[in-house]
């Protein structure tokens, strides 16, 4: 799946550039693994291809998705978060877009409740047997808040000898098709994505499910508040590239 995704990829974009230490690499390649990753969009696909080579790798995904990429079905893990009050305020064009480029019909609340449950369920115990489980822990919405069923799963994952690998993406795939065409290549950085070394989960794990996500997300975010100002980058990168064009 991932040897897939990075030769996809490729077939548009140069390689994503990827930040990681020796270890995350290798705790990314071999561990029982939870990557949580910023970025409420499809555009979040970008984590794919820049994790490690391995098999078994599983990522959450909206329902919107369900079909899009037929064989790639087996390789998610379906949520519906469409009857949240948030995504729906926030995410309305987002959601008609994806809704008429991919007609899924819309369930109700407990069914899609029902839905999320099985999901996390699934998630957890592929974690537990040894996999890797990627997310977007943070709803569509202004706020940015995390769903609450990550708690839940984190509750759900067996905490000894498991690891918590935070990601932050930057760039997306639609400015990588864009980068394809003439010219824009100079304008438009490559995308990039950020790995934080593993946090063990049993060093935030609580008998509460709710603390556990205050707990994973206060650790992001003060994560994502260490890193450089990711504007500095695309301003080297726009001077670069007009350097660049004046040498041609």
């Amino acid at each position: 799946f991932v040897t897939g995704m990075k030769k996809s990829f490729a077939q548009i974009s140069e390689p994503v550039e990827v930040t990681m230490t020796p270890l995350t690499r290798n705790v990314l390649k071999k561990d029982r693994v939870l990557v949580l990753a910023n970025h409420p969009f499809v555009d979040g696909l970008a984590i794919i291809p820049a994790l490690p080579e391995r098999k078994n790798v599983k990522i959450v995904a909206t329902i919107e998705f369900m079909n899009c990429a037929p064989n790639m079905n087996e390789h998610l893990l379906f949520v519906d978060t469409r009857h949240h009050k948030k995504v729906q305020r926030d995410g309305r064009l987002f959601h008609a877009i994806i809704a008429f480029l991919n007609p899924i019909p819309k369930q109700n609340y407990k069914d899609a409740h029902k839905k999320n449950i099985e999901t996390i369920s699934q998630a957890a115990q592929h974690v537990n047997n040894g996999g890797l489980v990627a997310l977007i822990p943070s709803s569509n919405s202004k706020d940015g808040s995390w769903h609450k069923g990550v708690g839940h799963l984190l509750h759900a994952i067996e905490s000894e000898k498991t690891y918590i690998v935070n990601a932050h993406v930057t760039g997306s795939l639609v400015s990588e098709l864009l980068r394809s065409l003439p010219f824009l290549s100079f304008f438009i950085p490559r995308s990039r994505v950020i790995f934080q070394d593993p946090i063990p989960l049993s060093e935030i794990y609580e008998s509460d499910p709710y603390l556990n996500l205050r707990n994973a997300e206060n650790r992001y975010v003060q994560w994502e508040k260490s890193l450089k100002p990711q504007r500095s980058y695309f301003v080297k990168r726009w001077i670069f590239s007009f350097v660049s064009i004046l040498d041609l």
